[in-house]
């Protein structure tokens, strides 16, 4: 097969190409959602906590954990540590919804 000769117009040669634009919008232009989705989940996720004046950094931290597990921070990334087959995630789902009506009836018989 490599002994057969390329036609003439499929040969590999040299050429140049003209620069491309840069990947990311023009300065000032608008962006759009999909642009920007994934830097806004992550800044979304960040907890922040500003350490006060004549506040001890060991408060600020006890403050930093509060807020850090209010926002289930700790909960998604676990979640998202490893992945589940949609059959897995269904299975999960529905164990889940079983143990929550376990309790309920639980409730409802006290």
């Amino acid at each position: 097969m490599r002994d057969r000769a390329r036609p003439p117009d499929r040969r590999r040669t040299a050429s140049i190409r003209p620069i491309a634009a840069p990947a990311g919008p023009a300065p000032g232009a608008p962006v759009s959602n999909r642009d920007t989705r994934h830097a806004r989940e992550v800044t979304d996720s960040l907890a922040e906590v500003k350490v006060q004046e004549s506040e001890s950094i060991e408060s600020a931290l006890r403050r930093f954990k509060r807020k850090v597990q209010q926002e289930d921070i700790i909960k998604d990334i676990k979640k998202h540590s490893f992945y589940l087959k949609p059959g897995d995630k269904r299975r999960a789902k529905q164990a889940l919804a079983r143990k929550r009506t376990r309790k309920k009836q639980r409730r409802e018989t006290e």
